[in-house]
């Protein structure tokens, strides 16, 4: 009785720390199967539209804040990023310049928002890999941020990023999920080093769609 106790603890205890969907890290001809992979299926696409849902953990207030909104990704290297709930705010960058707008108030006037030096860093770091994945270029020629690990299961890709150098002091690592047929981020997560996540969702994916969201604004917004 006591053996078969015994064992029952055992393969309890094993299926608890079972994960059957665990990312594994990826080996040489898995990283390279993946660039590969990423590489055609991205140079068939010229622009990427898509909605998310982005929600930020406060550890420190135990609360949370979630928000919505869309993308637009066009190629070279140019990004219209609009939250649309609950605020209203739009962050673009083209030619590697970052102008952020919002409505002001009662007044519902659009205004140019001034962002800090770092700010604009942690902006044009995350949108970076971002366009880096869009681009299908190979994630090892980027790390001047961050280490890369590629990982993988049975449902797609775990692309994780961690920080490097002084950049620990606020970020602790990036991680992106990608779908199994490498077409597509379908989440990215930001860990800082407070214990605070920002967690965002991509769904509804339109490649090339017809209208180009870019020609949609004037100098001063929307």
């Amino acid at each position: 009785m006591k053996n078969i106790l015994f064992l029952l603890l055992m393969f309890s205890t094993f299926l608890l720390a079972f994960e059957p969907n665990e990312y594994l890290e990826a080996n040489k001809e898995e990283i390279v199967k993946f660039t590969k992979e990423l590489t055609g299926n991205m140079s068939k696409v010229e622009s990427l539209a898509f909605a998310f849902t982005q929600t930020k953990e406060l550890k420190l207030f135990e609360d949370s804040i979630q928000m919505e909104g869309r993308c637009y990704i066009k190629k070279p290297a140019r990004i219209y990023w609009e939250y649309s709930s609950p605020i209203k705010k739009i962050i673009t960058w083209s030619d590697g310049e970052i102008q952020v707008f919002k409505k002001n108030g009662s007044s519902n006037k659009i205004i140019q928002v001034k962002v800090t030096p770092w700010e604009e860093k942690s902006i044009k770091i995350v949108y970076g890999y971002i366009l880096a994945f869009f681009s299908g270029q190979n994630f090892h020629q980027l790390e001047d941020n961050f280490f890369f690990v590629l990982k993988k299961n049975e449902e797609g890709y775990l692309l994780v990023f961690k920080a490097k150098d002084s950049l620990k002091k606020i970020i602790q690592e990036i991680q992106m999920k990608v779908d199994k047929e490498c077409k597509a981020i379908t989440q990215v997560s930001i860990i800082e080093t407070n214990g605070d996540s920002t967690k965002m969702d991509f769904h509804s994916f339109q490649e090339n769609p017809k209208s180009d969201l870019f020609l949609g604004l004037s100098e001063n917004g929307f």
